[in-house]
């Protein structure tokens, strides 16, 4: 069984119609019979009183854990809209002291893409940018072995990635936070080659 987790809107709903579109039972969120595809996962701390009670990536016995991470700037964008009980699970999970989003939705929201990659990272066994998953791509391949998938040079699905999409209210650019954490975010973001022009 496989277990793709990263930051809420990194790709996982993506990622999980791509693998069942390879012909694997991986739910979004949930669990199936090769796996699943979930930002909570990265946490061990179960998702009970706030959120759907799913179970943790401890209980669930993974063969092979991957993190999933999307460009900090897109991503940070996205996940503003996210349920003050999502990030009272995040925060609890991440042992505290995440900004309040009442306070400001931006700080916080940008040190969860920090604080939670981190988190799936150590967690994981390999960790892949999404934007690198195509067809024909090397890591592409090495996903589809780790999933199971029986001709891992095979074609990768044709899903939209426009899948789950939300829209933003503005884009995320970093002195939209504080110094220290932009500068955090792109040492980080630079690890796994993004650039910020």
């Amino acid at each position: 069984m496989i277990c793709i987790t990263g930051i809420g809107r990194s790709g996982t709903v993506y990622m999980s119609k791509c693998l069942q579109a390879l012909g694997l039972d991986v739910g979004h969120e949930v669990l199936g019979k090769d796996g699943a595809v979930g930002w909570f996962y990265a946490s061990d701390y179960k998702w009970n009183g706030y959120g759907p009670g799913r179970g943790s990536r401890r209980e669930s016995r993974f063969d092979h854990v991957l993190h999933q991470i999307r460009h900090p700037l897109k991503a940070i964008a996205s996940t503003t809209w996210m349920h003050q009980p999502q990030y009272r699970f995040i925060d609890k999970s991440l042992g505290g002291g995440l900004t309040d989003p009442q306070e400001n939705m931006v700080q916080c929201a940008a040190e969860y893409w920090l604080r939670w990659n981190k988190m799936a990272e150590a967690v994981s066994e390999w960790s892949y940018r999404i934007e690198d998953i195509k067809n024909g791509s090397e890591q592409a391949q090495k996903l589809m072995a780790y999933a199971g998938v029986d001709d891992v040079y095979g074609e990768w699905p044709s899903v939209s990635t426009t899948t789950n999409h939300k829209r933003t209210n503005k884009p995320f650019t970093l002195d939209m936070v504080d110094q220290e954490l932009a500068d955090q975010i792109v040492a980080y973001g630079e690890r796994f080659g993004y650039e910020f022009d």
